[in-house]
């Protein structure tokens, strides 16, 4: 392939250098804005080209040294190499260019800037790794950028202590199982009270492999340790010794290794502030794909009645367990896929709401959003964790009379090309 010289023009989605080459658009993983590079074109299509870097020529302004050794390689973060500044200056770019490139609307409300809300190092309190044998070494560790293969870690500068401290003894753990080959993934979280660990296996552990990992859970203080073969439904906790929870708004709620909970802690506390400062007080509130609670319960703080649609019953379990232990009696919770014909029609049989907030999940929500012409709230709060499909979905509710009043990007996972947004739609 072709070796050139290239001058970055500006950061993309996914950041991605900007180049030109040739009257082709070329799109550099690692690039910085004003990086002067040379690269090695790795494909060409029909209106673009791929690169990677040989040489960094003259770094652009914007470039700071990573503080991981990895970066790069693992595909975990995207963004090290830039300062904190430039990060959210590009996140907030994105969520601009969505609103007008897919969401199509010519005067959407001002964007502010990306403020800052958790520290930028070991924030994260959830991660799933990734293991593989090799010669009789246990690799542990993330997917390297677009691959399969592993990158081996010590540690990640993003992971709260508590998980970094566990991955060198996962990785002896995993060298003392029998079945050490069948074990793909490791998922480790820390709430504000316990730790957790799943251990994903492809074949089932034998008695010996039982009891070590008994073991390792007492040694290490483990609220859990389970074992997940395929499905989530197939879940099998070998040590309860304690409990998974976090603390939000003075409130505690309880969590299952498998259940959605943000993956940081202070940020997650800040996005609920601000979702809870448009939300106001009132009567009625549904709160859409509620998951265990995280809006739900800071909802029935300020509303006299709140419903909890989602389609797991599982975390509504729990949602109901963090309800009652609040003191809240005046929640609903209604088991729906919001994603089914079934599901939306569920939601006429619920009271009629002031306020409606969803939380989906990345893929959006297009069919809810066309719903919401029949409910027409007095105001509806997106919460999203991609930009793209938010855009998609703020121009169907656009369409139904919804008033783009505020969108608000937050910064939930930095150095990593991933945003958070909080919007809010008005209805006349």
């Amino acid at each position: 392939m072709s070796v050139i010289d290239l001058k970055v023009e500006k950061l993309v989605t996914g950041g991605r250098g900007l180049a030109r080459w040739d009257g082709l658009a070329v799109f550099i993983p690692g690039a910085a804005p004003g990086d002067h590079l040379r690269v090695r074109i790795t494909g060409t299509h029909r209106n673009h080209a791929t690169a990677e870097i040989i040489t960094i020529l003259e770094s652009g302004p914007h470039r700071t040294p990573p503080l991981c050794p990895r970066f790069g390689v693992c595909g975990g973060c995207q963004l090290q190499h830039l300062t904190m500044a430039e990060q959210r200056r590009l996140k907030r770019d994105v969520v601009v260019d969505s609103l007008a490139r897919i969401g199509r609307f010519d005067a959407p409300p001002p964007i502010p800037e990306v403020a800052e809300v958790s520290p930028m190092w070991a924030y994260r309190r959830k991660a799933a790794f990734k293991v593989r044998v090799v010669r009789d070494r246990t690799l542990l560790g993330f997917h390297q950028t677009s691959s399969h293969r592993i990158v081996d870690l010590e540690q990640c500068p993003v992971l709260r202590p508590e998980l970094n401290a566990l991955m060198q003894p996962l990785r002896a753990l995993v060298n003392t199982l029998s079945i050490r080959a069948r074990v793909p993934q490791l998922d480790v979280m820390v709430g504000d009270t316990g730790i957790g660990v799943i251990v994903h296996i492809i074949d089932p552990m034998s008695d010996q492999d039982r009891d070590r990992c008994l073991e390792f859970a007492r040694m290490h203080h483990l609220a859990r340790l389970d074992v997940q073969q395929g499905r989530k439904d197939r879940l099998v906790s070998l040590v309860q010794q304690g409990v998974l929870a976090y603390h939000l708004e003075g409130m505690t709620l309880k969590f299952l290794p498998v259940d959605f909970i943000q993956i940081n802690a202070e940020g997650n506390i800040n996005l609920v502030a601000r979702a809870m400062h448009a939300a106001g007080k009132g009567g009625v509130a549904w709160d859409l794909f509620s998951g265990i609670g995280n809006f739900t319960l800071p909802l029935a703080k300020r509303y006299e009645g709140v419903a909890a649609v989602e389609g797991n019953r599982s975390s509504l379990d729990r949602l109901r367990l963090n309800s009652r232990k609040a003191g809240f009696l005046h929640t609903h919770t209604l088991q729906a896929d919001l994603f089914s014909r079934e599901g939306l029609e569920a939601l006429s049989h619920l009271p009629t709401p002031e306020l409606v907030l969803m939380d989906p999940p990345r893929e959006g929500a297009v069919a809810l959003c066309k719903h919401m012409g029949q409910h027409r709230p007095r105001r509806l709060i997106y919460v999203s964790c991609d930009p793209a499909t938010f855009g998609r979905d703020a121009a169907i509710l656009g369409h139904l009379g919804g008033q783009l009043v505020a969108v608000t990007p937050v910064d939930l996972f930095p150095h990593t090309s991933h945003v958070e947004l909080v919007a809010v739609f008005d209805w006349q």
